[in-house]
């Protein structure tokens, strides 16, 4: 195997590792995420668990925990193979708002 071939194999057996990683995490999570959702709506069919409602808060913010957790793993991995995903959406929106509030602020002032 030449010089050239056995770069692109190497990348290519990385490029599988990583997706094989990603695809044990993402299993690892989404399972995780069910679980949790599955016995949160079973508890909710309880008296019980509306005596202590805080109980809902947790298990959002966990939730929302795990799922942000996995968004930044496959964010992460994405960026090591350079492929990450900008959102050019939300970007121009921020520069929007930004925009209108300098120009408030500054109405606010000369006003």
């Amino acid at each position: 195997m030449n010089k050239a071939a056995q770069v692109q194999y190497s990348a290519e057996k990385l490029l599988r590792n990583t997706l094989s990683d990603i695809d044990a995490i993402s299993q690892e999570i989404t399972s995780n995420i069910d679980a949790l959702c599955s016995v949160t709506l079973m508890a909710m069919k309880t008296q019980a668990f509306w005596k202590t409602p805080d109980t809902l808060v947790q298990v959002l913010t966990l939730i929302a925990a795990r799922a942000q957790d996995l968004g930044n793993t496959i964010n992460a991995a994405a960026e090591d193979h350079g492929c990450n995903w900008i959102d050019q959406a939300g970007r121009d929106n921020e520069t929007i708002m930004r925009d209108a509030i300098r120009a408030a602020q500054t109405e606010a002032c000369n006003g």
